[in-house]
């Protein structure tokens, strides 16, 4: 992976000093990618593995920190998705600017937009119910995959026709609409608004529209009238990708990053106070909270490896980080089954392990064979990138 810089091309005024070019790759944003995906590729496992083993205390916290909340409040694993969303759009400024050197028009880029879209919900619904199906009323239509598609089509939209500050209102609007609707317009039938489960207004949207199953019942994560925070969630993203983008130095934009996700943690750890932090209704203090998060992580990232230079260590990150699809759909639909691998080839080292130690001993083999699989992947040059 190449992150030299290209020179100016003739008849553009050259770029200014510590100014990050539109057609250049960020090793950094591809280890947060990775460090992202690590943990539902069996990184969430090896510590419930590692706490059943041990009972350590610390090793026992950190196994709960994978998984998610019951309701309100917002643990690390909660984390995961809204980070990936927040690349996304991080990337946008980067590959839009890209294309946009090439020649190619904002028509020619929304239209990929679109279909990117279409290729993730296909992919998405392969990776909820498997196989296609006709039997509507047990399909269900909302999924991970599906909502990363229709958000990323719209903040990439509405990326490439409205400035940044433009884009600021357009997520003020989102969150401020959303919070609205939560919190001031009750369910049909019901004397007050509610942000319980199955009795809120978003919940009973996707009861009244949404086709098929829910996952809860009456409840779905990835529900349809929970997507545009989602989108806000990109827009996040791609404000901090204009802003590395900018001119300045590495330093000035690390500090910039730390100060604005530290600002935003805060102010959604207060607005939730008023509106709950809820990662299963995406409220618009949970985006803004996993916000400044998503920024505070980036700003570490970025500082060690694009200002420190200190880039081995994150590796392994790299190697799930450009290559994320891949990984996400072998593994959560069993195309590859990785820890019947593992158990064939390595199963003899824990075999006759004790019963608290073996599960331990699995996943840490389940992962060493995902990550031969992706170094193979790697070095072929072998990326899959919709």
């Amino acid at each position: 992976m190449s992150t030299a810089t290209t020179q100016p091309e003739e008849g553009t005024a050259p770029a200014r000093v510590g100014h990050t070019p539109s057609d250049e790759r960020l090793q950094s944003i591809d280890a947060l990618r990775g460090f992202d995906m690590l943990w539902i590729s069996g990184g969430g496992e090896f510590f419930h593995a590692l706490a059943l083993a041990t009972s350590w205390t610390w090793a026992i916290a950190v196994s709960g920190q994978f998984e998610h909340s019951r309701w309100a409040g917002c643990t690390f694993y909660d984390l995961i998705q809204p980070l990936f969303l927040f690349i996304c759009g991080l990337t946008m400024p980067l590959s839009i600017g890209r294309r946009m050197r090439r020649g190619q028009t904002r028509s020619q880029i929304l239209r990929r937009l679109v279909l990117r879209a279409v290729v993730l919900v296909i992919l998405g619904q392969l990776d909820k119910n498997g196989p296609v199906s006709f039997d509507i009323a047990h399909i269900r239509f909302a999924g991970i995959l599906q909502r990363i598609g229709v958000a990323g089509l719209a903040a990439g939209a509405i990326m490439m026709y409205a400035r940044p500050r433009a884009q600021v209102l357009w997520v003020i609007g989102i969150l401020g609409g959303y919070w609205a609707l939560l919190t001031f317009v009750p369910v049909p039938g019901q004397p007050a608004p509610s942000y319980e489960s199955g009795r809120n207004m978003v919940d009973y949207l996707d009861r009244l529209i949404m086709p098929g199953r829910l996952d809860a019942v009456v409840h779905d994560a990835e529900g349809w009238f929970s997507t545009p925070p989602a989108v806000a969630s990109v827009l996040f993203g791609a404000l901090a990708g204009a802003w590395l983008l900018s001119a300045g130095s590495i330093p000035r934009k690390a500090t910039g990053l730390l100060a604005g996700g530290a600002a935003l943690a805060a102010l959604g750890w207060l607005w939730g106070l008023q509106f709950p932090i809820i990662k299963n209704l995406f409220t618009s203090s949970y985006v803004v909270y996993t916000a400044g998060l998503s920024c505070l992580l980036l700003g570490l990232f970025y500082s060690v490896i694009e200002g420190l230079r200190l880039r081995a260590w994150a590796f392994p990150f790299l190697l799930i980080g450009m290559n994320p699809l891949v990984i996400y759909m072998l593994i959560h639909t069993n195309w590859v089954d990785f820890s019947y691998i593992a158990k064939f080839f390595l199963g003899f080292s824990y075999a006759h392990a004790p019963s608290s130690v073996a599960p331990l001993c699995q996943a840490v083999a389940t992962m060493a064979v995902e990550f031969v699989f992706l170094y193979w992947l790697y070095r072929s040059k072998l990326f899959w990138r919709v």
